[in-house]
């Protein structure tokens, strides 16, 4: 079935809100204030809030993987023309950064802790924290 103009205009905006577009090393893009802004006059309120709930989910899945959809997140808590979805994005943005942020201290590991073998979670866990 053959979209109209405005139909491929919303799926287009859809698809890169939710970041559905990847580069080539798999990473999501960015997308900059002025798209959204762009996007989101062509969006429904309900395709922005699911394309919200797209990058909440996305985030908590892997934060270090799709740690750039915090920024389209935070692109829709501020630049978007509806207070609603405004509202909506910030206070996904506030669960995702509770569930992103440690239980613990982050420190810098001392001299006889890097001279100890760690496994290779340890090794991955101390890069994403610095």
């Amino acid at each position: 079935a053959k979209l109209s103009k405005r139909g491929e205009q919303r799926a287009a905006a859809l698809r890169e809100a939710a970041g559905a577009e990847e580069h080539a090393d798999g990473r999501s893009p960015c997308t900059h204030g002025a798209d959204v802004a762009a996007s989101s006059k062509l969006l429904t309120t309900e395709q922005k809030r699911t394309a919200i709930a797209k990058l909440a989910q996305q985030l908590i899945e892997a934060p270090q993987r799709n740690i750039a959809m915090l920024r389209q997140l935070h692109d829709y808590a501020i630049h978007d023309t509806s207070a609603v979805i405004q509202r909506l994005a910030l206070l996904s943005k506030v669960a995702v950064l509770k569930d992103l942020v440690p239980g613990y201290r982050i420190r810098l590991p001392t001299e006889k802790e890097l001279a100890m073998q760690v496994s290779s979670e340890v090794e991955a866990l101390r890069q994403y924290e610095r």
